[in-house]
């Protein structure tokens, strides 16, 4: 995160991981991660971590926070102007993102890569006919599959949640009835970056697409000399931190903290923080007898937007988004569950 246009930056949220859950492992009250791969917790830990700028900004803090009231939506807050959000990533994206790239990505750039990447520019190919299809995560490392309408219980890619979050911005459902879409300024890649496929893979799919899907195209490039790494990173833990919490060790076979209990950025815990953040800004009021899933589908202009890209990348063969898992987001708000106890920081 950059606080200023010169700004050198701070971490606010960490993951690390390269699997998921088996489904027999999975709790129905939201309390097991579904996804424990390094993109998808990092993720998690940075909602977290607005979770505790939205009490800060409820709190009357308006220096300490990083954000504002929306200019859009006095309900609302948004990013400061000078606020900016960056990804930093070790490796391609599980996908479309990796699935393609060519054995010399982690080489020297080409003339053109360097000229496009410090232009900002975009120039996605389609030379196969699998290029930009959406794909499903298997339980165990980075490899995926085609996606298949008939699966039920399936984990998107992690180059199709980066399209997504670039479509509906990486605040999620829920805080979108709380902050205006926030969109990655900035996507860096330690390594397996070729900006041909990795520009396809997490935004130009879409680029076609009209109202209201509107892709955001982020800056994407290379730090100049590549992570070398090795070929299968397969752990059964995840590693998750945020400047909100303590860092949590994750059991990436059950989605759980391996000293029990739940994790702090399981849905569950996340759900009773809006409840919290609701209250201290007195909108929406979150009872014991709406679901968590009902909840989401509050989010009318978020949802509206999710189902056009959806109903977009189908038309244009590029695939079937999973199911929604109603099953997993039926429980309810529990008051057993208290506010987490936050790292002051500055």
């Amino acid at each position: 995160m950059f606080l200023a246009q010169r700004d050198v930056g701070r971490v606010v949220a960490f993951g690390m991981g390269s699997r998921c859950p088996e489904p027999e492992n999975v709790s129905e009250m939201g309390e097991s991660l579904l996804d424990c791969h390094a993109l998808s917790l990092a993720r998690r830990a940075f909602i977290q971590y607005l979770y505790g700028e939205l009490i800060n900004y409820a709190n009357g803090s308006a220096i300490r926070s990083i954000l504002e009231t929306s200019e859009k939506d006095s309900t609302k807050t948004q990013l400061k102007n000078h606020v900016s959000i960056h990804l930093l990533i070790s490796g391609a994206p599980t996908g479309d993102g990796r699935e393609f790239l060519p054995a010399d990505c982690d080489g020297p750039m080409a003339p053109y890569d360097l000229v496009q990447m410090r232009a900002a520019g975009h120039a996605p190919i389609y030379e196969h006919p699998e290029h930009g299809h959406l794909r499903y995560k298997l339980s165990v490392g980075m490899e995926t599959i085609d996606a298949d309408p008939l699966q039920r219980f399936a984990i998107m890619s992690c180059s199709d949640k980066i399209l997504k979050w670039n479509v509906l911005g990486v605040q999620g459902a829920l805080l979108s009835n709380l902050i205006e879409p926030i969109k990655l300024a900035s996507i860096t890649f330690l390594s397996g970056f070729k900006q041909s496929h990795t520009s396809r893979a997490v935004c130009c799919r879409l680029e076609k697409a009209t109202d209201p899907v509107r892709v955001h195209h982020p800056m994407i490039g290379r730090v100049k000399y590549p992570l070398v790494q090795p070929q299968e990173f397969d752990s059964d833990y995840s590693y998750v931190w945020s400047t909100s919490f303590q860092g949590e060790i994750i059991d990436a076979r059950c989605g759980r903290p391996v000293t029990g209990g739940t994790s702090l950025i399981s849905k569950v815990v996340l759900l009773s923080e809006y409840r919290h953040v609701c209250q201290r800004l007195k909108v929406q009021s979150v009872t014991s007898d709406t679901s968590y899933y009902n909840l989401k589908q509050t989010a009318k202009e978020y949802q509206q937007k999710k189902r056009a890209m959806i109903s977009y990348l189908e038309q244009k063969k590029f695939g079937y988004w999973s199911f929604e898992k109603k099953h997993l987001e039926q429980f309810r708000w529990q008051s057993t569950i208290p506010p987490i106890q936050r790292n002051i920081t500055m």
